[in-house]
Formats: C-alpha cells, structure tokens, sequence
C-alpha cells in the first residue's frame, strides 16, 4: 500500500502512526502512574489503621487482665489514638466508632462523640456513612473492610471521593478506621484482603507512636502493681 504514496506521504504516515503511538503509551503510562499513586495510598491507610488498631488492643489487653482499670485503658487509647497523623502533609487521622453507631473518638468532629450517629451523616447519594463503615466492619470474616465513599476533608464542607479503611475489635465494641480523599473516584475493591503494603517512609512514625502507646500502658501497669516490700 506504501508503495503507491508518494515520499511525502510516506514520511506524512509515518510520523501519523509515531504521533498516534507515542499518545497510547503517554496515556497508558499516566494510567499506570494515577494506580501507582492509589495504591501508595492505600498503604499507609491499611498500615496506620493496622498499626492503630495494635495501640489500642496493647491497652485492652491490659484492662482484660485486670492491670489497669478498663475505663482508664479506653482514655489512654483514645488519647494514643487521636494523637496519629500520617500522609504527605501529615493531615490523614484515625477515628474510632462503637458497633452501637456512637463516635467514640473523632479529633476534628469531637461534638460526635459520646452520640448516636445513625442517619445522621449520609453522602450525596444519601448513603448513610457511619452506619456503612460499621456494618462493613462487623459483617466482615477478619473484622476488617475498604469502603469507598465520600466524605468533606478537614475543615471543608465538600465531600470529595474517599477510601476508608476499617477494622474491629470486638471486645470493646470498637470500630478503628482511618480514610484517604482523592479527587478521583476509587474504584470498589472485589474483597477486604488487599495485597499486604509495603512499610513506607513515614510508617515509622506511626511505629514509634505505638511503641509510645504501649509503654505508656507498661508505665501504668507498673504503678498499680503492689509492692512486694
């Protein structure tokens, strides 16, 4: 077919098929980028949650044996808890939610807790949020869900697209979970197991706050332990 095209054709097509290939790859190389992007996110969500969802059962276990009193083993959590921030700008928090649909602990909507949220708090296509993240969390076979939504980010009334990461624990009747905001919608995820992340740069911070956390609890437990004296 070439052969019937005059030279100046021939080059006119070809530079055609480079334009229109460099196009593909330039498109299909900023897809892979915005999923790199994503997936780097979800990361330090699934870690920070895991991370303070291990604060806090450090702290529960030490009120089930009788170490340190359990409503002082809550406080201490929740204060643990509402210190972690994480992300690039250090803006990303964790919250806490009863199994009852009550804020337990939310450190920019502190009028939540101690209240019933149920209908209280719905997107824009009036899916009640709250009730949505606890329910995912209690039905699920590990105690643990992504659930993506909307939600505004601090100090903002604009609910924009956001992932939410979820997990229980039972005995205290608690939901940890923590969300990330992106200006473009996350795709739902076919199960609550998603590929293990890597440990990023600032999940040390997270680590260290834990191990504050849990000597914290070892500080308390050493001050109610009687004197062998």
């Amino acid at each position: 077919m070439l052969e019937s095209f005059s030279f100046k054709k021939k080059i006119t097509a070809l530079i055609a098929v480079s334009v229109a290939g460099l196009c593909v790859f330039t498109g299909a190389s900023f897809v892979e980028l915005r999923y790199s992007i994503i997936d780097g996110r979800t990361a330090q969500l699934t870690t920070a949650v895991k991370s303070a969802r291990s604060i806090a059962a450090s702290f529960q276990a030490l009120a089930a044996a009788g170490k340190v009193p359990e409503a002082e083993a809550k406080k201490e959590a929740m204060d643990a808890l509402r210190a972690i921030r994480y992300g690039a700008e250090s803006k990303d928090y964790v919250y806490i939610f009863s199994s009852k649909f009550e804020g337990v602990m939310h450190p920019f909507k502190t009028e939540w807790d101690g209240n019933n949220l149920l209908g209280k708090v719905r997107n824009s296509k009036g899916v009640d949020t709250i009730e949505e993240l606890i329910t995912a969390a209690n039905t699920s076979a590990d105690g643990t869900a992504f659930v993506p939504g909307e939600f505004p980010r601090p100090g903002t009334q604009t609910a924009v697209p956001k992932l939410q990461y979820v997990t229980s624990i039972k005995e205290w009747g608690w939901v940890v979970g923590s969300g990330v905001s992106s200006t473009r919608q996350f795709a739902r995820p076919c199960s609550s197991s998603w590929p293990s992340p890597a440990r990023s740069s600032w999940s040390s911070e997270v680590s260290a706050s834990s191990s504050r956390a849990v000597s914290c609890a070892r500080s308390a437990e050493t001050r109610r332990r009687p004197s062998t004296r």
